[in-house]
């Protein structure tokens, strides 16, 4: 069921995104960025290192470089900055592209993935280095390393200290874990030498408010995801229902029970939903990762993280719309009115059309909601806005939306139809249900030109010609043999809205511009 997959893809889309940025916050400042605060020191000075170890709440210190280099290789080259640490840190944590945890080599560098892909080269390889103000210098890449946040360069402190050039100095802390942040960053910038610092802690802060407009941007998908979700479920199989009437009225006067008939259509129904939700989750996944793709370049790597509960929570919540689908449906077999229905139930029991006809039969409840709702304008334009928003392939090729042009006002104007026909591969054949006074069809016999969004072509161009009386039989008798069941229901919905028999309302053929595409 297209509705069900489409539902699954908005929701873990929007849900993907939402616990990957989280999952990428929460490796860069809990398993890449261990120390609490950094500081920056006009120089390296043994004796500000003790007064830092003397503060109390300090619990560890650790020096550190920071050098701006050039990396190059094979003729392509890469700026970032090479961090000097000592070798045992446990300041930071170095996170490879598997996930797992490496160390610092003794020698070489270690390197981010997206700027050794960028350079073309691999662990083992070497780099040349170049730092500013220095002197270029070889070194072996011994390793990749993997962060959401930025694409850097490690090496011990003497490798940095060997290639040389003009950086920054400063030490790596870590707090107690009831320490006062506020009150220790205040004493550490008094002391002598003390250029800068920053808080791990109000860096991610200030990350997540810049995120915020992010934040309510991906709530808001999945909340238009879910509210999607249960609109498709329930309309589709509201549809379905409507579309069988004669079929169950049938099996109701043959003395089904009503309990059984909506126990056997609910079983149906959730068996398609079910069936459904793998592939709703396959490409869930997929539209996920893409997502996830199209923010990630060499400054900001983030993988797909969903984990099982998200994935389950969504199909329970798709599973449970497709069960409160059922209800009014259940309410709507029981209202079926069986001996107006089976009145109706043969295409050819009037060979002539409507002639010889009863004059109008009373009206049973599935056709009387269909009128209710062809002459409610929010539910027919409902369909408008889903083309609108590059959605409507979820209707198939049954439906079309024509936008037109305003006879009066000169503006355009949108209507979606049912296709009665499609005789070529540039031809679409639809009906005026209220016949040659709707507006839609007065506005196009004033201008002709038109555009057609029909599967998975959008606004494509097109002109309207109004079909001769044989023309619209023609196409009408088509119709009648691909959908016999559809016609018992048009018939009589159209019928009842209009008082004016189908085959005498006008028909009009769109020919596109070019060829329809291949599927």
């Amino acid at each position: 069921m297209t509705g069900t997959a489409l539902s699954l893809v908005l929701i873990l889309a929007s849900v993907g995104m939402l616990t990957s940025m989280r999952s990428a916050l929460d490796i860069q400042f809990g398993h890449v960025d261990r120390e609490d605060a950094t500081v920056i020191t006009a120089e390296a000075s043994n004796e500000l290192a003790d007064q830092l170890r003397s503060i109390p709440a300090i619990t560890a210190v650790e020096p550190t470089t920071l050098t701006p280099v050039t990396l190059s290789a094979h003729t392509k080259s890469y700026s970032t900055t090479l961090t000097g640490l000592t070798p045992d840190t446990t300041m930071h944590g170095f996170r490879t592209p598997g996930g797992n945890t490496s160390r610092l080599p003794a020698t070489g560098i270690l390197l981010g993935a997206a700027a050794a892909e960028q350079l073309g080269v691999g662990v083992g390889d070497t780099v040349t280095v170049t730092p500013a103000l220095g002197t270029a210098r070889p070194e072996r890449l011994e390793g990749l390393l993997d962060e959401p946040l930025g694409t850097y360069a490690y090496a011990t402190e003497t490798t940095a200290a060997d290639i040389g050039g003009t950086g920054l100095h400063g030490y790596l802390l870590r707090f107690s874990g009831n320490a006062d942040r506020d009150t220790l960053r205040a004493k550490v910038s008094a002391l002598p030498g003390i250029l800068a610092d920053s808080d791990s802690h109000a860096v991610r802060d200030q990350l997540n408010q810049f995120l915020g407009l992010f934040w309510v941007f991906i709530a808001t998908l999945l909340i238009f995801g879910t509210l999607l979700a249960f609109t498709v479920i329930y309309v589709t199989m509201t549809v379905n229902l409507a579309e069988r009437t004669t079929e169950l009225a049938t099996l109701r006067a043959a003395g089904v029970p009503v309990r059984r008939l909506t126990a056997s259509l609910a079983a149906e129904n959730l068996t398609a939903t079910l069936l459904a939700v793998p592939l709703g989750l396959a490409a869930g996944y997929l539209a996920a990762w893409a997502l996830l793709r199209s923010f990630t370049s060499d400054m900001f790597t983030f993988g797909l993280t969903l984990g099982i509960a998200a994935p389950a929570l969504a199909a329970a919540a798709v599973l449970s719309a497709a069960a409160l689908s059922q209800l009014p449906a259940a309410r709507l077999v029981g209202r079926i009115d069986i001996a107006h229905v089976v009145r109706e139930r043969a295409p050819n029991e009037y060979p002539n059309g409507d002639e010889g006809e009863p004059p109008m039969a009373t009206p049973g409840p599935a056709t009387k909601l269909s009128v209710r709702a062809l002459r409610t304008r929010w539910v027919v334009r409902a369909p408008i806005t889903v083309y609108r928003i590059g959605l409507g392939f979820v209707f198939g090729t049954r439906l079309l939306m024509l936008e037109h042009i305003g006879r009066r006002s000169g503006r355009p104007r949108y209507v979606v139809l049912e296709v009665v026909d499609h005789p070529r591969s540039d031809q679409y054949i639809v009906v005026s249900g209220f016949g040659t006074r709707a507006q839609w069809y007065r506005n196009i016999i004033a201008n002709p030109t038109v555009r057609i969004s029909i599967g998975i072509r959008r606004s494509t161009p097109a002109t309207a010609t109004a079909m001769t009386r044989a023309e619209s039989a023609l196409a009408l008798d088509r119709y009648i043999e691909r959908h016999p069941k559809a016609w018992i229901k048009l018939r009589g919905t159209i019928k009842a809205a209009t008082r004016a028999p189908l085959d005498t309302l006008p028909m009009v053929r769109l020919t596109t511009a070019g060829p329809r595409p291949q599927s």
